[in-house]
C-alpha cells in the first residue's frame, strides 16, 4: 500500500489512500488483552465447551485482533494482561484461519 498503513483484518481497499496494491504482513504474536466477554451460552459445534472468554487484544504494531482466550481460568482473567496469538488453520484444505489467544508467563 502507497501510505504504510496495516490493516486488520486484511482489505483489498486501504482505507486511508484508497490504493489497491495491498501487501500481507505477518501479525506480531504478542499483544495486551484490552477488554474481554464471556459466553455463558454457546452454538452446539462447540459441543458444551462454555463458557468461552472471547478477548480483544491490542498487538505490539497496535492493530486489534478479537479471538478465544484458552489456557486461564474465568476467575483469573483480567484486562491488561499479555497475551500470545496463536493463529490457527479452521478445517483443512481451506484458507480460513482462528485467532486464539494464551496469556504469557509474564502475565
Amino acid at each position: 500500500m502507497k501510505c504504510g498503513r496495516e490493516n486488520f483484518p486484511p482489505l483489498k481497499v486501504c482505507r486511508s489512500c484508497g490504493s489497491r496494491h495491498m501487501e500481507s504482513i505477518a501479525l506480531p504474536d504478542r499483544g495486551i488483552l484490552d477488554s474481554y466477554t464471556v459466553l455463558m451460552v454457546t452454538a452446539s459445534e462447540f459441543n458444551g465447551s462454555a463458557p468461552i472468554i472471547i478477548g480483544l487484544v491490542r498487538l505490539e504494531n497496535g492493530l486489534k485482533v478479537i479471538g478465544q482466550v484458552k489456557g486461564i481460568r474465568l476467575e483469573e482473567i483480567k484486562e491488561g494482561m499479555q497475551m500470545q496469538l496463536q493463529v490457527k488453520q479452521t478445517e483443512k484444505n481451506t484458507k480460513g484461519v482462528s485467532y486464539e489467544f494464551m496469556p504469557t508467563s509474564s502475565s
